[in-house]
């Protein structure tokens, strides 16, 4: 994002809010505000001219706040104000960008100024406007902004562990580089990851010792045709003791299309994906099919759905994709989370993924271990995947919640 918003948002608009109380203590309205940890403190100690309740039916404006990254490795958050009640139909979004090193107390500050600023032309439609006001404290410059890096990020990470015991010692490590280029007419983006997993165990019969390593480099290069169509190239390596791959080249063209604007994206997104392309495998181990090495070309299609709005979130994710020498060697995988407000005080979670496996191409034709197996060295054979999780959660009292208290 340019740093134009920036400005405007942080050093440029300087809102001050000061609201007289009426001979009544009654606020001009209540809010919901989706959110939690710092900056729903931050928000409940300086937003003091409203009434912040729990029970998202109660409040007459409801803000959603979405959060997604941006091309320089910043981040870029939305807030939706969706009026509820007596404010029913009238509704506003506004964003603000930060840089990557923006500290968390100065994007705490320069968010609650700009939900002030979101909730002014509510106040406005109350008795209580003449009790507002608004400063704009800056004089601007013409001023040209030269980008040394032409929008180029860089990014290196390096993390390691030990631990011990008398009869075990487990050493990690892991090395990851990227680079990305984000604008709104093109993304390339880079991911390069090395790891090794080493265990050393000490017995009376003797020393033992297992290890597991992983390389991978990926790129993906995507060009934006329209406001629904992408295009785009994927390329990758893979090297993985796990997955029985000596080296792994994938080159794969790729077209979504997505059924809303891709403005829209940060609340809702309905996407296909088709990939098709070559795949180079080279193993460590013949496999179950007697290859050392092959050729092959495969497919696959991807429909994403993610909805974002004042009664929760859902996402749904099902990819199918095969081999095109034999269809049979396929994979479907389904993913799904929602999160549902069933009442003001009542919300329901529930995360599910199904996969059914039949494009293991890579088993070594020997199996594994038992050792192997234990301490999951190698790939297994499997049809199917799954996993669930779900939770609710009740919250019952006071619909006030303006009070801050860090104490302990």
């Amino acid at each position: 994002m340019t740093q134009i918003k920036y400005f405007i948002f942080t050093s440029i608009f300087i809102f001050s809010l000061n609201i007289a109380q009426e001979n009544t203590d009654e606020k001009p309205f209540k809010i919901f505000f989706e959110s939690y940890g710092s900056l729903f403190q931050y928000v409940q100690s300086e937003i003091n001219f409203v009434d912040i309740v729990r029970n998202p039916d109660l409040a007459e404006i409801y803000i959603l706040m979405d959060g997604a990254r941006t091309g320089s490795g910043g981040s870029e958050y939305t807030f939706t104000f969706i009026g509820q009640n007596g404010f029913k139909g009238i509704n506003d979004t506004l964003k603000h960008s930060f840089l990557q090193n923006t500290t968390l107390e100065q994007r705490n500050k320069e968010l609650v100024n700009l939900i002030k600023s979101g909730l002014v032309r509510y106040i406005a439609r109350t008795p209580y406007n003449k009790y507002l006001k608004i400063n704009f404290e800056k004089e601007f410059k013409e001023e040209k902004i030269v980008d040394k890096w032409d929008g180029w990020v860089f990014g290196l990470g390096v993390v390691g562990s030990v631990e011990a015991e008398k009869s075990k010692k487990e050493y990690q490590w892991e090395l990851d580089f990227d680079i990305d280029r984000v604008s709104e007419a093109s993304k390339f983006m880079v991911d390069a990851n090395s790891s090794n997993d080493f265990e050393k165990y000490s017995s009376d019969e003797g020393e033992s010792s297992i290890s597991k390593r992983r390389r991978i480099f990926r790129t993906l290069y995507v060009i934006s045709i329209s406001d629904h169509f992408s295009a785009g190239l994927f390329t990758g390596f893979t090297n993985s003791t796990y997955n029985n791959l000596k080296q792994a080249y994938d080159f794969s063209p790729a077209f979504e299309y997505n059924y809303f604007p891709y403005q829209e994206s940060i609340r809702r997104n309905f996407t296909f994906l088709y990939r098709i392309g070559y795949v180079y495998n080279d193993y460590y181990n013949e496999t179950i099919y007697f290859k050392n090495s092959e050729n092959l070309f495969r497919h696959s299609l991807s429909i994403g759905y993610r909805l974002n709005e004042t009664w929760g979130d859902a996402h749904f994710y099902l990819t199918t994709g095969n081999y095109l020498h034999d269809f049979s060697k396929a994979k479907v995988d389904l993913w799904s989370r929602i999160g549902y407000r069933l009442t003001g005080s009542l919300s329901f979670n529930i995360q599910a993924e199904v996969s059914y496996i039949n494009d293991q191409l890579y088993l070594e034709q020997e199996g594994a271990t038992l050792e192997e197996i234990l301490f999951n060295q190698k790939s297994l054979a499997t049809d199917y995947e799954y996993q669930l999780s779900l939770g609710f959660r009740y919250t019952i009292g006071s619909i006030y919640n303006n009070i801050v208290n860090t104490r302990f």
